[in-house]
């Protein structure tokens, strides 16, 4: 969805630069960072709708920064990046929360699919909790107009 908010967490500057370049075509917000400090920095200021994140990063890995990202705004997509595509490690990336695995080298068609997808999923989940909370509310015990057991 255009106009949002997309965090580019890698270390390496051809990396931000090539995802910052292919989301803002796509008519995304992109603010990049080269590190895990400061990605959990800027996330508290300004959540983001998604987070691409390096997986191997100096300092605080990929896999933290992940954990501490969901744990200050548990509605942000996040997206592991990483050169070292092994199933192990997505599979841990997964458990801890990770929307899906964008490999190095990734085309700009791919990148752009992925965020996509990772925003369409999030417009989802928003949609399935105000509905979740709508028929909380309008099926509330209170509403009800009988005062049998069975009703109850």
């Amino acid at each position: 969805m255009e106009g949002s908010r997309v965090l580019v967490v890698d270390d390496e500057p051809y990396i931000r630069e090539l995802l910052s370049e292919i989301l803002t075509v796509e008519g995304y917000q992109v603010r990049c960072v080269h590190d895990g400090l400061t990605a959990v920095q800027t996330v508290r200021s300004t959540p983001p709708d998604v987070a691409l994140i390096d997986l191997q990063m100096p300092g605080i890995d990929g896999l933290q920064v992940l954990e501490q990202i969901l744990q200050i705004a548990p509605a942000t997509v996040a997206i592991m990046i990483t050169g070292y595509g092994t199933i192990d490690a997505a599979v841990k990336a997964m458990k801890a929360g990770a929307f899906d695995f964008l490999t190095k080298p990734f085309s700009a068609e791919t990148a752009a699919v992925v965020v996509k997808k990772g925003l369409e999923f999030q417009r989802l989940r928003q949609g399935h909790q105000r509905l979740r909370k709508a028929m909380q509310e309008h099926y509330r015990r209170e509403h009800l107009v009988g005062e049998s057991e069975a009703m109850r």
